[in-house]
C-alpha cells in the first residue's frame, strides 16, 4: 500500500503516512511467530521509506499499539488498555498539523495516559 499511496501524496506539504502496528512487533507471543515477524518487518519498512522519501515533505511514522484495544466486542480490560476511540483520536492528532514535527518515529502507545497527554 505504501508503494501505491506515497507517490500520490509524498510531494504534498503537510502530508502524512502512518503505519499502525501492534505489540507483537516488540513482544514475542507464543504460537504467533508469523505475526511477530511481519510486525517487525513493518517497523523496518517505515525506516526504509523514511530514507527513500527523505527529500520529500511527507511525514512517515508508525503508531505501535502496545496494549489490546477495548472495543464494542471487548469492552472490558485493565484500566491502562486503550480504547478504539482513543486510538482514533491519537491517529488523527498524528496526521494533523499539530504533529508537524513528528517524522520518522515509532510511537509506542503503552497506555491511556500517553493519549491524555496529547489532548492537553
Amino acid at each position: 500500500m505504501a508503494r501505491s499511496f506515497l507517490p500520490l501524496i509524498g510531494h504534498i506539504a503537510g502530508s502524512s503516512y502512518t503505519f499502525i502496528n501492534g505489540g507483537a512487533a516488540d513482544t514475542p507471543i507464543a504460537e504467533a511467530g508469523p505475526m511477530s515477524i511481519l510486525s517487525q518487518a513493518q517497523l523496518m519498512m517505515k525506516d526504509v521509506l523514511v530514507q527513500e522519501w527523505a527529500q520529500q515533505p511527507v511525514r512517515i511514522n508508525t503508531l505501535l499499539l502496545a496494549t489490546p484495544i477495548l472495543t464494542r466486542s471487548r469492552p472490558h480490560g485493565p484500566d491502562h488498555w486503550l480504547t478504539a476511540d482513543e486510538v482514533g483520536a491519537f491517529t488523527a492528532y498524528l496526521v494533523s498539523d499539530r504533529a508537524a514535527d513528528v517524522h520518522g518515529q515509532t510511537i509506542r502507545l503503552q497506555g491511556r495516559e500517553q493519549v491524555r497527554e496529547v489532548g492537553k
